[in-house]
């Protein structure tokens, strides 16, 4: 019965995304033919805080913005999927909830992952995504 409780404990404890994420964007692009940098604007600092509750604030800085954008909303856990779903921007109300990111939550629980490449392409038409470039968001757990 105790070996059943430590490991359900662990499994819990595994699907816990209750924390601070620091996040980047990835590309599968070996050539080096897409310039993930150049073409996303720079270097973005990701950083998105889950709290207990089930509310959640992502933090976002570039060197050409002017000031950190803010993203806030809640989150929900479903199995090793963490949904993300944003209803304040720059602490404004949206007039409907924000796209809804799904990021898959390793096993051991200290990273997440997200093909971002669609979110991309839908979002910022302007950005030229070669043909069989994925993009990831990777969020690390500090």
């Amino acid at each position: 019965m105790v070996a059943l409780t430590v490991l359900a404990a662990v499994v819990v404890s595994a699907a816990d995304p209750i924390g601070t994420w620091k996040g980047t964007m990835e590309t599968n692009d070996k050539t080096g033919k897409f310039n993930l940098t150049r073409q996303m604007g720079g270097k973005m600092q990701l950083t998105v805080v889950i709290k207990k509750g089930g509310a959640f604030q992502a933090t976002i800085v570039q060197p050409e913005y002017p000031k950190p954008m803010t993203s806030d909303g809640k989150w929900k856990v479903a199995g090793q999927t963490v949904v993300l779903t944003a209803h304040k921007a720059d602490g404004k109300p949206l007039d409907k909830p924000a796209e809804t990111h799904r990021l898959t939550l390793a096993k051991d629980g200290k990273s997440m992952t997200q093909d971002f490449t669609a979110f991309i392409k839908q979002g910022f038409p302007n950005e030229k995504v070669p043909p069989g470039i994925k993009i990831f968001l990777r969020l690390k757990k500090v």
